[in-house]
């Protein structure tokens, strides 16, 4: 006797059936909304812990390269070409194994920012500022030690951002870039100036709400 197989069609995404032009205009735009409010954050820090004090924005401002350097490798990391172009290929065990590995290589990455976080931040701001201002130094390390060493929420984000990308679901991944900036917007005021029974934590406060975010 035979015995049929019922399986439910494979619906094709739109990368494989949208026209070029309508598919390139689709998918672009929320991936450069997502890369200009990656850029965000920092900045977002920076306007309110200006009101603090000058130091505090100096503080702040001096770890833009390594928290843009987080943002690169998390990045630059992005197995979402392969991905694509097994999904593209009909290869689901091969896709499946991709991610798989990608995040295994988030893992990685937020191991090594882990292990930078507790090691060289108190020697990076010591090589800009020397012992010149302690209080720079004070703040400084507090923001960036709490930016890094919490770094596995960026990565996390941005692995997922990739796989909803390598999809074609780029508007998802748009979406989750502004709830995170959004929240960090919220919390800022927040954590930085002690409002709604939150305990003041200056320039900490806007690391703990980029984390957050």
């Amino acid at each position: 006797m035979s015995q049929e197989t019922n399986s439910a069609p494979v619906t094709e995404n739109k990368m494989g059936t949208m026209p070029i032009g309508r598919l390139v205009f689709n998918m672009s735009l929320p991936m450069m909304i997502s890369m200009l409010v990656q850029a965000l954050y920092n900045i977002v820090d920076s306007v309110f812990v200006a009101k603090l004090s000058e130091n505090a924005l100096t503080a702040v401002s001096l770890a833009f390269p390594l928290q843009t350097l987080i943002i690169a490798v998390a990045t630059g990391t992005g197995v979402n070409a392969l991905l694509s172009k097994s999904l593209g290929a009909h290869k689901y065990d091969e896709a499946n194994k991709i991610g798989i590995n990608g995040a295994v290589l988030y893992a990685f990455s937020y191991v090594i920012f882990l292990i930078l976080g507790l090691t060289i931040v108190k020697p990076f701001y010591m090589s800009q500022i020397g012992n010149a201002d302690v209080e720079i130094m004070d703040m400084g390390v507090s923001y960036l030690s709490t930016v890094m060493i919490f770094s596995f929420g960026i990565f996390a984000e941005i692995f997922f951002e990739r796989v909803l990308t390598s999809t074609g679901r780029t508007i998802f991944s748009m979406t989750s870039q502004l709830c995170g900036a959004i929240t960090n917007i919220i919390l800022d005021p927040i954590m930085i100036f002690g409002l709604l029974g939150f305990p003041k934590l200056g320039a900490t406060g806007a690391a703990v709400a980029t984390v957050v975010g």
